[in-house]
């Protein structure tokens, strides 16, 4: 009835207008296909934890970012303004776990230097152009993380303009 009608029209807002009705489709099929992974996922943890049996994992890792219930609210933002992220701190990872946790990763080879760098780029004022300076380590060491916390948020909103050259 109304409330498919609604569901539709909301699939309708969120594809490009050419074929919709494939484009629909294909977005009902994700959105469905979604909700029984969470139903198998949320079976099989009540299942473990009613036997007292818990699957094992090797390595326990978290995941790089919010899962899909999160709520990580992003209030209004002004179009004046080139991004904006939650202020939330409601999500965070412990940095030295999180790296111990990812050490394999070639990602995160000399992350705390390279995060360091990053910041202090921004924090003197340069533009980021794709290449990081290096700075001295008395100038990384005046970085100091707060409860050695990384934050993880679900949403960051960036204005920019765009042409539509169709």
């Amino acid at each position: 009835g109304e409330l498919e009608h609604r569901r539709v029209k909301r699939f309708y807002a969120r594809t490009n207008k050419n074929n919709h009705p494939s484009q629909i489709a294909k977005l009902q099929r994700r959105e469905q296909m979604l909700e029984a992974a969470r139903r198998r996922e949320g079976k099989s943890s009540e299942s473990a934890h009613a036997t007292g049996k818990r699957k094992r994992k090797d390595k326990q890792r978290s995941e790089p970012g919010l899962q899909f219930g999160d709520q990580d609210p992003l209030p209004f933002t002004s179009p004046k303004d080139h991004h904006h992220i939650s202020d939330s701190r409601r999500y965070h990872e412990d940095i030295t776990r999180w790296l111990g946790e990812n050490k394999e990763d070639p990602a995160v080879k000399n992350f705390i230097p390279h995060l360091k760098d990053h910041l202090l780029g921004r924090l003197t004022g340069r533009q980021y152009d794709g290449d990081e300076g290096v700075f001295s380590d008395a100038e990384q060491d005046s970085i100091q993380f707060v409860d050695n916390r990384l934050y993880k948020h679900k949403v960051i909103r960036i204005n920019y303009t765009t042409y539509n050259m169709r």
